[in-house]
């Protein structure tokens, strides 16, 4: 027939992805699928034209949602600031997606609902869009609304404004107090202070935000990382927030590739691994970089 020798993924009930997977090979192997099938004494019962066209319909609808997972599961770049610029990705391509079954149009109807019920407010969560906000392939054009856009804007200029007045705050608690104090200066020594104080912190952040906005966008294949340790001695205040946000949310998947390779390793042939050794087993395989 011409095609690539394919095997049939196996559905499993832990990895909701195995599912879109399986659906995915059974269309590519369909042709000789059906024709292996009708040389095996003893085959299950084959796919009916329906069930067919149910796969063919769901599985466009179903794709965007694999990919989409396999990118928030990354674990050597920050993931929590590219959750708001998906979300409108996603609601955008399900709804220029075609459906030709009753099915296929409930499934899209529902998903999109969901998505807006679920996700929707994360442009709300100051933590989520600080991220997003901070990360300099998306800045302010990441959010599906501008309102919330300026919102995180201003969380951030109150955030920065904090930290320089914490900064002038220190830096006068040590300056030296061995010279004795001037009396004709002491009242403009104090009207200077507090205008530094109000104001200038105020300025310093809005000029600060506004340099890192104009700023060219970062690559959206970059790492964020590294641009904010090219420009840690440019935007300090910001290369401060930009560790406490750009992270990498806790996922289950790590522990799963983990536990595979466990029942990899331990197997009839090898159960009487004293769990040490394994443990060091386990460790080796999970970090050694196999490209050296």
């Amino acid at each position: 027939m011409n095609v690539p020798e394919l095997k049939v993924k196996q559905d499993v009930s832990t990895r909701w992805n195995s599912s879109v997977i399986m659906l995915e090979r059974l269309i590519q192997i369909k042709a000789p699928l059906s024709a292996a099938i009708t040389f095996l004494p003893h085959a299950p019962n084959f796919l009916t034209a329906l069930e067919w066209e149910l796969i063919s319909d769901c599985l466009p609808l179903l794709k965007p949602f694999e990919i989409m997972t396999v990118e928030l599961s990354g674990e050597h770049y920050p993931t929590l600031s590219i959750v708001i610029p998906l979300i409108p990705g996603l609601q955008y391509t399900l709804r220029n997606k075609t459906t030709t079954t009753a099915a296929g149009t409930l499934l899209k109807k529902t998903a999109i609902d969901v998505l807006a019920r679920r996700l929707g407010i994360l442009e709300s969560n100051k933590i989520v869009a600080k991220a997003t906000f901070l990360d300099p392939r998306f800045k302010k054009t990441g959010f599906g609304l501008v309102d919330n856009a300026n919102i995180t804007e201003k969380w951030i200029t109150d955030e920065i404004n904090s930290i320089m007045r914490n900064t002038q705050e220190n830096e006068t608690s040590i300056m030296p107090i061995n010279r004795e104090p001037n009396l004709l200066w002491e009242h403009f020594d104090s009207k200077v202070s507090q205008i530094r104080t109000t104001s200038s912190t105020g300025i310093s952040a809005s000029l600060l935000i506004r340099q890192y906005l104009e700023m060219p966008y970062l690559n959206r294949t970059k790492n964020p990382l590294d641009f904010w340790k090219q420009h840690k001695n440019t935007f300090p205040e910001l290369y401060s927030l930009q560790l406490k946000y750009l992270c990498v949310p806790a996922t289950a998947v790590p522990s799963e590739r983990v536990f595979s390779k466990t029942g990899q390793i331990t197997n009839d042939r090898r159960n009487r691994l004293h769990p040490k050794n394994l443990d060091y087993i386990v460790f080796l395989n999970s970090n050694i970089n196999l490209n050296l």
